[in-house]
């Protein structure tokens, strides 16, 4: 006789995150990423942006306040970041 069948839970997925870089702080360095969801990002998380071309540049996060992040990206900061599509890594 077989084993009776045995239930499988199934952790829900995560919610997708979604974010765009919404400004340039050339002074300070960064890109002001605006988050879908507060809380989705803590100081410290990766993140890449994809601009209109397909060139991602990776970000590291400096500082969070409410639906804004703040990340230096690795190398420089360029204009065509505005408006890049954010993920996290």
């Amino acid at each position: 006789e077989s084993p009776p069948p045995v239930a499988v839970k199934v952790a829900p997925a995560p919610p997708s995150f979604r974010a765009k870089v919404v400004s340039l702080d050339r002074s300070w360095g960064f890109a002001v990423v605006e988050l879908a969801e507060r809380g989705s990002v803590k100081v410290g998380d990766r993140l890449t942006a994809t601009v209109s071309s397909g060139r991602r540049v990776d970000m590291v996060v400096r500082r969070v306040s409410g639906n804004l992040a703040s990340a230096v990206p690795d190398g420089r900061l360029s204009d065509d970041l505005v408006g890049a599509s954010v993920t996290r890594n």
